[in-house]
């Protein structure tokens, strides 16, 4: 028995959705859904999906960063930039058991 999806990306958990309401179960009575990355759709599939909002254009912009210093010889190995994520909490968690 499962209690929860917790899925790698948006599109991963709402074709898990479509696919566990075929087999009779209710989101989120049955099973809890989320997913990763907070594409627009997620606010509007049924039900609305939980995900995690990254923050896409702060990553390009380090990544820019990053690839710019290994252009000019001034990056210094491994690097590991904490961002911050945020948890959009919406009905396909919402009451889940």
């Amino acid at each position: 028995d499962l209690d929860a999806v917790v899925a790698a990306n948006d599109r991963m958990a709402m074709g898990a959705m479509h696919t566990l309401r075929s087999r009779g179960l209710r989101i989120p009575d049955d099973i809890a859904v989320t997913g990763f990355d907070d594409i627009e759709e997620a606010a509007w599939f049924a039900p609305p999906l939980t995900s995690v909002e990254q923050p896409l254009a702060e990553m390009g912009r380090q990544a820019v960063r990053r690839l710019w210093s290994e252009f000019d010889g001034s990056a210094t190995g491994p690097i590991a930039i904490p961002l911050r994520a945020e948890l959009m909490i919406r009905e396909s968690t919402i009451g889940a058991s």
